[in-house]
C-alpha cells in the first residue's frame, strides 16, 4: 500500500481541531493524502457502508454520541476491520487507554502531535491491525482444528474372545468402528502372515510358510 494510495476518514465536529489535524497531516509524510471527513458518528457510518478506508481517526466527543465509549463502539462495531485512532484531549486520556484496551489501535492528544507523530501514528495503527487480524485468524483456525482432533484415553473394556468394545453407553462395537468414531483415523484392511497361513494357506508359497514347531 503506497502512500499515494492510503485512504484516511477523519470523524471531528469541532472546525479549528479539523483544519489543524488536517494542516499537520499535510506537513507530514501522508501530504498526498486527501482525507475524508464527518462531524457526527451518523455521518461516518454511512460514508463507511459506502467506502473503504484503511485507518479511521476519530474524536471521542461527538453530538450524536453518549460518551467516548459509544463512539468508538458505533465505529468499531460498523468497520471492525479498520484500525482506528482515537483523538483526545487531556481530560480523556485515561478513557482512551482503556478504549485502546478494547481495540482501539492507538490515541493522539489534540494539539500535542506533530506531523511526523501524526504519520507515525497511523502507519503502526494499520500494522498492528494487520497484525492482530492475522493472530486472531491463526487462532480461530488452531480452535476450530483442536475441535476436530478426537482422542482416546483412559479403560476400554474389550470382549477376550471377539475383541469387540464396549462403549459408555454399554453397546458393543467392533474394533475399528469404535476408533474410527473417536479418533482422527482411517482404516484400511489386509490379512496379516499369521491369519494368512490359518485362513488361506493355499496362496501362501512354500518359502513363506512358517517351518511347524
Amino acid at each position: 500500500m503506497s502512500k499515494k494510495n492510503m485512504k484516511i476518514l477523519i470523524v471531528e465536529d469541532n472546525p479549528d481541531d479539523l483544519f489543524l489535524l488536517i494542516k499537520e497531516l499535510k506537513k507530514s509524510r501522508l501530504s498526498d493524502i486527501k482525507p475524508e471527513t464527518a462531524d457526527t458518528v451518523k455521518a461516518a457510518l454511512e460514508i463507511l457502508k459506502k467506502k473503504r478506508f484503511d485507518c479511521i481517526l476519530s474524536d471521542l466527543s461527538l453530538p450524536d454520541t453518549h460518551d467516548g465509549v459509544d463512539t468508538f463502539t458505533r465505529i468499531n462495531g460498523a468497520a471492525p476491520q479498520i484500525p482506528i485512532i482515537l483523538l483526545t484531549a487531556f481530560d480523556s486520556e485515561t478513557l482512551a487507554l482503556k478504549l485502546v484496551k478494547k481495540g482501539a489501535q492507538d490515541y493522539i492528544v489534540k494539539g500535542k502531535f506533530t506531523p511526523e507523530l501524526l504519520a507515525r501514528s497511523i502507519f503502526y495503527a494499520i500494522e498492528r491491525k494487520a497484525l492482530n487480524d492475522r493472530q486472531e485468524d491463526l487462532i480461530a483456525r488452531l480452535k476450530k482444528a483442536l475441535k476436530e482432533i478426537k482422542t482416546l484415553s483412559g479403560l476400554l473394556p474389550i470382549c477376550a474372545s471377539c475383541k469387540k468394545i464396549r462403549d459408555d453407553k454399554g453397546y458393543w462395537h467392533m474394533v475399528e468402528t469404535y476408533i474410527s468414531s473417536h479418533a482422527n483415523v482411517e482404516f484400511t484392511h489386509a490379512i496379516c502372515p499369521d491369519c494368512m497361513e490359518e485362513l488361506y494357506p493355499e496362496f501362501l508359497d512354500k518359502k513363506d510358510k512358517k517351518p511347524k514347531k
